[in-house]
């Protein structure tokens, strides 16, 4: 009984947290009189813009930059391989001749803080999988993946800065005529093609 009133009271003070009522006299806090908020000085300095030659925050990819059909049509050996961004530019779906999805790269650039290093976020990628392997030399960390149900893919995932940047490379189901080698091929190419 006492762990069910803890867990209670966690969740109410919890969605009290998010919601916002905190003591900071918004609507969904306890009506009452309220007084004009006091202005305090700021003790933070405003983010001042970059100075010339300073660097910048890295620049994030789109799936379609990353590998390019010429790329996909190279590695897999199929002819007329066409592209389409998808996701707000953070997927790419490459298409056969006739209209068949043929492989996606997706882009993830997420906090450091957020998900661990580059070795956690590749295997939580491949965590439903039946099997991954790990491909050497490819990127801070890479694995490829296979599943006799969902197909096979390759997920690569790199440190910059504060952030891990991950690819994942994948069909979209058994019998893809994209290789194991095909895959390795377009993740040295995505790689390469990291900004």
């Amino acid at each position: 009984m006492a762990k069910r009133r803890l867990g209670g009271a966690l969740a109410a003070s919890s969605m009290w947290l998010v919601s916002g009522c905190f003591g900071s006299g918004a609507e969904c806090c306890a009506h009452g009189p309220t007084s004009p908020p006091v202005q305090r000085p700021a003790t933070v300095a405003p983010l001042a813009p970059p100075t010339p030659g300073s660097p910048a925050a890295p620049r994030r990819a789109t799936g379609c930059e990353l590998v390019t059909a010429a790329e996909v049509r190279d590695a897999v050996g199929v002819e007329a391989v066409t592209s389409s961004p998808d996701d707000d530019g953070r997927a790419c779906q490459f298409f056969t001749s006739n209209g068949a999805l043929l492989l996606t790269v997706r882009v993830g650039d997420l906090p450091r803080a957020l998900l661990g290093g580059p070795e956690q976020v590749a295997r939580l990628t491949a965590a439903r999988a039946a099997t991954t392997e790990p491909v050497p030399n490819l990127a801070e960390t890479a694995l490829y993946y296979a599943d006799p149900h969902t197909g096979s893919g390759l997920v690569l995932a790199t440190s910059r800065d504060d952030r891990v940047t991950s690819v994942d490379i994948s069909t979209p189901g058994p019998g893809s005529p994209v290789t194991h080698d095909a895959l390795i091929s377009l993740g040295r190419a995505a790689v390469r093609a990291l900004p």
